[in-house]
């Protein structure tokens, strides 16, 4: 996992059991998201333009997301800050899931997501049920 250029980190960045914060942003397509209107289980996915791993992980994220269908999951991707690349992450992840460009990095703080990529769970409460740097290590009940 990459943390800012030049920095790696070998542990999740997202405590589990932690409520996250309040946020309160739009997608890109100006959909309002916020934790008040988190319901059910939601995959929340970080990627850092500019960041390898996150560009290497990015088709096995659209797969993964293309393949929850419109279960009873919500998914939203989140690409923090801007970067040359963050176009590319916008249009690949777009037409799958809601997408939030969190440039002002907003949500990533509300998550204490410092590196990156980083999937999470959380439930209808905000609570983290999951966090974890591979797609592979999360929970099987996400996605089922």
């Amino acid at each position: 996992m990459a943390a800012g250029p030049g920095f790696f980190i070998e542990q999740d960045t997202v405590p589990v059991g932690e409520v996250i914060g309040t946020f309160d942003t739009r997608t890109v397509d100006g959909e309002r998201v916020s934790r008040d209107r988190l319901s059910g289980e939601t995959l929340v996915a970080f990627f850092s333009p500019g960041c390898d791993t996150c560009l290497d992980t990015l088709p096995e994220f659209v797969e993964y997301a293309r393949d929850l269908g419109s279960g009873p999951r919500q998914v939203l991707a989140v690409v923090t800050g801007e970067g040359e690349e963050t176009p590319t992450f916008v249009t690949a992840l777009n037409p799958v899931v809601p997408v939030v460009v969190d440039v002002d990095e907003k949500l990533s703080k509300a998550f204490k997501a410092a590196v990156f990529p980083v999937f999470c769970l959380v439930d209808a409460d905000g609570r983290v049920l999951a966090s974890e740097s591979k797609l592979a290590r999360l929970p099987v009940a996400v996605g089922s």
